[in-house]
């Protein structure tokens, strides 16, 4: 939507994710008790020149999800130009019964 609308491309996005315990207004929102454990997922998307556009912050159950990571380290091969990966991982996701 950035893009169409506005005319900008996110290039780059960055989140920390924190498990915390709800307050009131956010446990009565996801249909919990305040104190139950949630996860803080904040995050800033930006251009490739590193200016900001967009912010976000999202309390999640932690109870109803589950999140993967992949990684992709690249550096360029010795006496080439071209990149070969470093260090590549996926998560997996595990059997929940």
């Amino acid at each position: 939507m950035l893009t169409e609308r506005y005319g900008v491309r996110v290039a780059r996005a960055r989140e920390a994710l924190e498990p915390v315990l709800l307050r009131a207004r956010e446990a009565r929102l996801l249909g919990r008790r305040p104190g139950s454990l949630a996860l803080l997922i904040e995050g800033i998307a930006s251009t490739a020149d590193g200016r900001p556009v967009e912010f976000g912050r999202t309390f999640v159950r932690g109870d109803r999800s589950r999140y993967y990571i992949e990684r992709v380290v690249v550096r360029p091969r010795r006496g080439e130009g071209s990149e070969e990966p470093l260090v590549a991982g996926l998560g997996r996701e595990r059997d929940r019964t």
